[in-house]
């Protein structure tokens, strides 16, 4: 089977996933590539992270969030939730159901 793949033609695709956020393009994931923002978004993004609920008890994927990423991060950059949410619950009921 392999030499069948190896001699098929194929191209190999590298994606590089950016967010969009107020002006600037972020590559993906956010969180882990926020040096492209200005500095003073940055500041406020972990200080919103070390000040969240750090007793927060967590009922919901929502509440998961907020806690994994803090509320600047989740508010503001992130796309938002609340939609990504119903997108999440829209797939697997479609893929249950």
């Amino acid at each position: 089977m392999r030499s069948v793949f190896d001699k098929t033609p194929y191209i190999t695709h590298h994606p590089e996933a950016l967010n969009y956020c107020d002006g600037y393009w972020v590559k993906h994931p956010v969180q882990n590539n926020s040096f492209a923002l200005p500095i003073e978004e940055r500041i406020n993004i972990i200080k919103s992270f070390i000040e969240r609920d750090g007793n927060l008890e967590i009922s919901n994927y929502e509440e998961w969030l907020f806690y994994q990423y803090g509320p600047i991060l989740l508010t503001n950059i992130q796309v938002d939730i609340r939609e990504s949410i119903g997108v999440a619950k829209l797939m697997s009921c479609l893929l249950i159901g």
